[in-house]
Parts: structure tokens; sequence; C-alpha cells
């Protein structure tokens, strides 16, 4: 997702509360006295009023956690994929083509760990050298030891082979 729009899906979250604050204070101010007469034993229109309270968080609840979840799922997928590479792929060594920012077009990191694009020139024992790309987190004590030229250890998923997890040592 890009910034501007994951910055105004929090603004549009953030606004059932602020309306729940105000609510109470402008319903009477427009509906006048007649704004109170709920307040008399029935529950019914108690019901409603706690209803129509709630459901700014409800709302502000669904619009949060689905822009949070949805923002994440391709990072969560590709960790998945990852994890499943390294237990399964078979070893193989990479020359560093290219180091650059990721996909999403700007300087991304996660956990202080920085998110990038790397192009690998994919040397194993199974087909002729190829070169893959893909967005991966490079821990910060291994940027050094990634540089255009740089061989590093990565497993190759068998069934296809642009799958690629690198190694970390």
């Amino acid at each position: 997702m890009k910034t501007k729009t994951i910055a105004l899906l929090m603004v549009i979250s953030v606004a059932p509360l602020i309306c729940w604050i105000f609510v109470p204070f402008w319903v009477p101010a427009v509906l006048g006295p007649p704004a109170y007469e709920w307040l008399d034993t029935s529950s019914g229109p108690v019901i409603i009023t706690i209803a129509l309270l709630l459901l700014p968080f409800v709302v502000g609840g669904f619009i949060f956690f689905g822009m949070f979840f949805g923002a994440s799922a391709p990072l969560r997928r590709a960790t998945r994929e990852t994890r499943r590479v390294l237990a399964t792929g078979r070893p193989a060594k990479a020359v560093v083509k290219r180091i650059s920012e990721s996909s999403l077009g700007a300087t991304v990191t996660i956990n202080d760990q920085p998110y990038l694009n790397l192009t690998l020139e994919i040397h194993d024992e199974y087909s002729d050298p190829y070169v893959v790309s893909f967005d991966t987190i490079v821990p910060r004590a291994e940027v050094p030891q990634v540089q255009p030229g740089a061989e590093i250890a990565v497993k190759v998923d068998p069934m296809d082979p642009e799958k690629v997890a690198i190694v970390w040592s």
C-alpha cells in the first residue's frame, strides 16, 4: 500500500472515536430538550443509544484491523514462503548482481532491518546460471556481505527455481 493510502485509512479509523466523543454534546444542542426524553424508565432508547455510541468503535475497528492485516499480508505470505524454501529447498550459490530499494519504491525497514530488492545470479548443479530478483529483509549485520559481486549461500525451491531464500549465517 502507498503511504498516502495508509495515512488516509489511519485518519478514517480515528474519525469514529472523534464522533463518539462529540455526539453526546451536539445531539442535545441540535434536538433540544426532547433529546433527553429517553432518560425515562423505558430501556429501548437506552439500548439504541448505547448501540449508536458503540457503532463508531466497531466501524473504526474494522477499518483499522483491515488496514493493518491487509497491508501486512504480502509480508506475512513472503515470510511463510521463505521458511518453506529454507526447510525444503536445495542448496545453491548466488552472486549478487544488484541491490536496491524494495519493489514498493521506497526505503522500507522492518524491525530496523532493511527490506531490499536483490538481483541474484543463481548457480546450482541442476541448471544453467539464471537471474532472479526478489524483495527480502536483510539483517543489518549482513548488509556488508550483500554487495554486488559477493557470493552468498541460498536455497532454491525444487518445484519453482524462481523462489529463492538466502541462508544467513
